[in-house]
């Protein structure tokens, strides 16, 4: 089974999930840019995106 396949048969929720990670870890990623913001706010919530982001591919792709 190929990758486009398994993003096919993953549920709503994982997927959900999945994209959400990534939009959070990449808001992450901007705010670490901006001097106004706090760092440790945006290293957790760079943490966050990359463990929901992981966990959501986790899901997908171990599925056979």
């Amino acid at each position: 089974m190929n990758q486009f396949q398994k993003l096919t048969k993953a549920t709503p929720l994982e997927l959900f999930i999945w994209m959400v990670g990534a939009g959070i870890a990449g808001f992450g990623i901007g705010t670490l840019t901006a001097d106004y913001v706090v760092v440790g706010l945006s290293i957790g919530l760079l943490v966050i995106g990359i463990l929901l982001h992981g966990w959501g591919m986790f899901r997908i792709y171990k599925k056979k």
